[in-house]
């Protein structure tokens, strides 16, 4: 079976795609600026766990780019991007080898709607606060004379937000929730921009609901999560609102965040395999729709089948693909475009706002989708 068709029933981007997101955002960052070259072949494929074939197919990918070029005799050469004066910053907090769904289309958002403000994005990727790497971004950015402010994405909580506060005089605005917190708080320590995940499965519930559903199973977040605590609660009002009885046991929790993707995958496969084999069979079902493929590509493994009957609605963080049933999401259109405008307030009021948008979400119906990456964006900064 081909990459491509294992894709599709995976529902996931191909393979090659996401290593070539990863090792473009590893490019931009300067990951590689000590030796100037990609690792060998079979050291790439050994650390993304997939085969020659499908490492070339993400390295041609970055070739098209002239973000590498192959050297006889020496391997393939990084032409690292050239360090001019940027407008902002975008720094990325968590693990360098493995970028989610939400983290690569925010990432190309920000490229698209820089081109269109003609400013300068210079990328840099943080994995912790240890051996030195704070002080790297800081004297990087140092040599930059001309930046509006910082654009923050991955896995930041209030600590490691004052730390950097303390580091960089600029302003900063956050896209998305906290981590490691229950519920959002009035007292923020920078702008940000979040979705409104209680809003997404409020809706679903909602409509399902309407459409006759009782039993309406929910794979959502663990509680102690931000974004599992919306879910759940989002969730019950819904039944709430319709007057209708609620029914706590047919919420699972099923954590995506915390875990490595196959991890999430196999305790996906086992709650499936048990909500489709139970007495209790649910007559709706809201999934996360990045694993939309997944949940009948897993069924099917298992053993068991979709009834035609089950009533199905994705919701997702900011990307739904081309479906036969309804889709809820952010757009990350708008959710970049606010993060922009906030970056901008912030610089005017001298770091002052501290506000927090919410995007309410957008709603799909069957067969057509949210902006997913793929697009070329021009570039339009000046060296």
């Amino acid at each position: 079976m081909s990459m491509k068709e294992m894709s599709s029933m995976t529902g996931r981007a191909p393979r090659y795609k996401e290593i070539e997101a990863i090792l473009r955002q590893r490019i931009l960052s300067n990951f590689y600026r000590g030796s100037g070259f990609l690792p060998q072949e079979r050291e790439l494929a050994q650390e993304f766990q997939v085969s020659r074939t499908t490492l070339r197919n993400a390295l041609q990918l970055l070739s098209d780019q002239q973000l590498i070029n192959k050297v006889q005799g020496r391997g393939t050469m990084v032409h690292r991007p050239v360090e001019r004066p940027g407008e902002y910053t975008v720094l990325h907090l968590g693990d360098g080898n493995f970028l989610s769904n939400f983290v690569i289309t925010v990432l190309h958002e920000i490229d698209c709607q820089a081109g269109g403000r003609s400013a300068c994005i210079i990328y840099t990727h943080l994995n912790h606060f240890e051996n030195g790497e704070l002080e790297k971004v800081q004297l990087r950015l140092r040599q930059q004379d001309n930046l509006k402010g910082m654009l923050l994405i991955g896995n930041y909580t209030r600590e490691i937000l004052r730390k950097l506060q303390n580091v960089f005089d600029i302003p900063m605005v956050l896209i998305g929730d906290l981590w490691q917190e229950k519920e959002r708080s009035d007292e923020l320590v920078v702008s940000q921009v979040v979705g409104n995940d209680y809003a997404k499965i409020y809706q679903a519930a909602r409509y399902l609901l309407q459409q006759g559903a009782r039993r309406i199973a929910t794979i959502g977040q663990p509680r102690d999560l931000i974004w599992g605590n919306a879910f759940y609660n989002g969730y019950k009002d819904a039944y709430n609102d319709a007057g209708i009885h609620f029914q706590p046991e047919y919420y699972e929790a099923i954590d995506s965040y915390n875990n490595p993707r196959d991890v999430f995958q196999r305790n996906l496969s086992s709650y499936l395999q048990r909500l489709l084999q139970s007495h209790l069979r649910p007559d709706a079902l809201i999934f996360p729709a990045e694993y939309s493929g997944t949940v009948y590509w897993l069924a099917e493994q298992n053993g068991v089948s979709i009834p035609e009957n089950l009533l199905l609605v994705g919701r997702s963080a900011v990307e739904c693909t081309a479906q036969d049933f309804p889709c809820v999401a952010t757009n990350p259109q708008e959710l970049v475009r606010e993060a922009f405008d906030l970056l901008e307030q912030e610089q005017e009021n001298n770091g002052r706002v501290r506000q927090m948008r919410v995007i309410e979400p957008t709603w799909i119906d069957a067969k057509s989708s949210l902006k997913t990456p793929g697009a070329t964006c021009k570039e339009e900064c000046t060296p």
